[in-house]
């Protein structure tokens, strides 16, 4: 039995009593299935008698138009995918009064007298007109005016005596007080029954994955409906965007990731999780990126009890919010799941991170292991290494290890000291969202020895990799000095303009040439080059363009004391260079650099 099998037996005892010259009403608030409802009865709806005919009236601005959809409708010819074009067209022509023979009656229509009763339905292999059952759906969300719209179904209903089934959100109907009186008024007229269908959560789940690309649908119906009902989500509209979201984002990674059966349980649950609360407003992007999802609210927490999210905030919010995936496959590595040792063995701490699930001879043999690499201070990630200390200071606390806490935070403040200038420390950064990238929580978060060691670990490896980044930056600004210095010489003005209008477009640059190499460089420059790099300069001063609230210029006043200098070195140059460059070389100084140092000065 389905769960709405009282509606479907009103139904088709409404569609049988030949004498009944009401409307059939099934209501329900946006998302709750009866679209999904509808269409499946008429998918099993088994008559010759009769037909059935869905219009949604969404977006519908006048009764022509649901004519000319019921005529498309019927017509063997209009159903094509080509005749619908031919449908659309004939409907705009109809309705700006374009004279045509619509009926085969030698007679020109226009859009004053295109009914619906004048159509020869027999023609179109229908019979006679009580064989057809109308049904509206989306009653609440016609562009045409609801006296108008009613009017049109009572007229269906006494006049063509055609069954009409009405599908809508009654609630919204109901919201504006002149149309409530208007339809309220209808309804006790009109209507005989209403029915409200419950939601067939399985049913819609499993019609929303049909066609989808999941290998294990199984397993994400069964999560769906799960978070459909911990989400308490209504609108059902908002899971299939969840499900079409999900199945995007999974195409963008690695099939032998997916396959990982841990990671992709807990990635489509939090993302579908996320997903839902994002679509029903009750999540924000600047929540999410604020604080790690669902940590601080017990309402969130509903999802989860571990609280093992994989990302952080950020990540999310990139995937949730900005459907930005660059990065997604090079977070998705970093993850403990796809990081063997260099045995090509799942690591020690990873083992034990699930210890509550070992053997007693499984634990020990393992937590031996764990503490020889801990003391040893074998090199590793940051982000792993806190996880290490987690486990060790678990361990300790909770009397499942010898080693006591001095003698972990003594090795700790040794191992940073070994190796907080090493590449692993120097080019990973943490955060204080307290996951880190390996997707596992801290079973000591709470621990004020774990904490303090944690914050430790966090300011010296911030440290060390904001001294890489400098020195990556300048190195960085070091190669870009000499592309640009080479593309003046030999006029790849393409290259100075990326330089100075994209690469740099917020920030100094010509503050890091040499003033002098760059004289020399466009002194050898050819005269054209010279010209164009003085519009290219030209441009990034004037923009109207605009960065954080401030004007472009505004982030280039460090590059004023280069222009003074150029400007010196050029004068000394002058008299040796010949007749035209230094003519173009002096209205340089003359004109072109007081422009540059005004605007930089202001």
């Amino acid at each position: 039995m389905t769960i709405n099998k009282s509606v479907e037996d009103n139904l088709k005892d409404y569609l049988k009593n030949k004498n009944l010259e009401h409307a059939f009403l099934i209501r329900g608030p946006w998302g709750s299935g009866k679209t999904h409802f509808i269409n499946h009865f008429i998918d099993q709806f088994d008559s010759k008698e009769q037909k059935l005919i869905r219009i949604s009236l969404f977006g519908l601005k006048s009764l022509l138009e649901i004519d000319a959809q019921i005529f498309q409708t019927l017509h063997p010819i209009l159903g094509s995918k080509p005749a619908k074009l031919v449908g659309n067209i004939l409907k705009g022509a109809v309705s700006v009064g374009f004279r045509m023979d619509l009926y085969g009656d030698k007679k020109d229509e226009t859009s004053t007298n295109f009914k619906l009763d004048k159509l020869d339905l027999s023609s179109l292999g229908i019979g006679v007109t009580s064989d057809i059952v109308l049904i509206f759906d989306d009653l609440e969300r016609t562009e045409i005016s609801i006296r108008e719209i009613l009017g049109y179904v009572n007229f269906m209903i006494e006049v063509t005596q055609v069954k009409v089934i009405l599908i809508a959100n009654e609630e919204a109907l109901l919201e504006n007080e002149d149309a409530r009186k208007i339809y309220l008024k209808f309804k006790e007229k009109v209507i005989g029954k209403t029915f409200e269908v419950a939601n067939d959560v399985e049913k819609i789940v499993i019609s929303f994955l049909k066609g989808t690309s999941f290998k294990n649908s199984q397993n994400l119906k069964s999560l769906l409906i799960e978070l459909h009902t911990i989400s308490n989500c209504l609108n059902l509209r908002i899971i299939k965007q969840a499900i079409y979201d999900f199945q995007y984002v999974c195409k963008q990674i690695p099939s032998d990731r997916l396959e990982h059966k841990e990671f992709y349980t807990m990635f489509a649950r939090i993302f579908l999780a996320l997903s839902i609360e994002a679509k029903k407003g009750e999540l924000t992007e600047p929540e999410l990126r604020s604080k790690f999802p669902f940590q601080s609210s017990s309402s969130y927490k509903k999802y989860f009890q571990n609280n093992n999210l994989i990302f952080n905030g950020d990540i999310w919010s990139d995937m949730i919010f900005k459907n930005d995936l660059k990065k997604l496959n090079e977070n998705i590595s970093n993850l403990h799941y796809f990081k063997l040792d260099q045995k090509n063995e799942v690591p020690t701490w990873q083992k034990l991170w699930n210890f509550k699930e070992l053997n007693d001879k499984t634990f020990e043999k393992l937590i031996q292991e764990l503490e020889a690499d801990f003391f040893q201070m074998i090199e590793t990630e940051p982000s792993v290494y806190l996880n290490k200390v987690d486990l060790m200071v678990y361990f300790s606390i909770h009397s499942l290890s010898d080693r006591s806490i001095e003698e972990i935070k003594n090795t700790v403040f040794i191992h940073i000291e070994k190796h907080q200038d090493s590449k692993h420390w120097r080019r990973e950064k943490l955060d204080s969202s307290g996951y880190y990238g390996t997707g596992r929580p801290y079973h000591c978060e709470k621990e004020k020895d774990f904490i303090n060691l944690k914050n430790l670990i966090i300011e010296r490896n911030n440290i060390a990799y904001e001294e890489e980044s400098i020195n990556i930056s300048n190195q960085l600004i070091l190669d870009r000095s000499a592309t640009f210095l080479n593309a003046i010489e030999i006029g790849n003005t393409d290259d100075i303009a990326k330089l100075l209008l994209k690469q740099f477009q917020h920030q100094c640059f010509l503050n890091n040439i040499s003033p002098k190499d760059f004289v020399n460089s466009l002194i050898r420059a050819d005269h054209a080059t010279i010209e164009k790099f003085k519009e290219i300069i030209y441009d990034r001063y004037t923009s109207n363009h605009s960065f954080n609230g401030k004007p472009y210029w505004t982030y280039y006043k460090d590059e004023l004391v280069f222009w003074e200098k150029v400007e010196a070195l050029t004068k000394n140059q002058l008299e040796s260079l010949p007749k035209l460059k230094k003519h173009l070389f002096y209205l340089f100084c003359e004109n072109t650099l007081p422009t540059f140092r005004s605007i930089l000065s202001a």
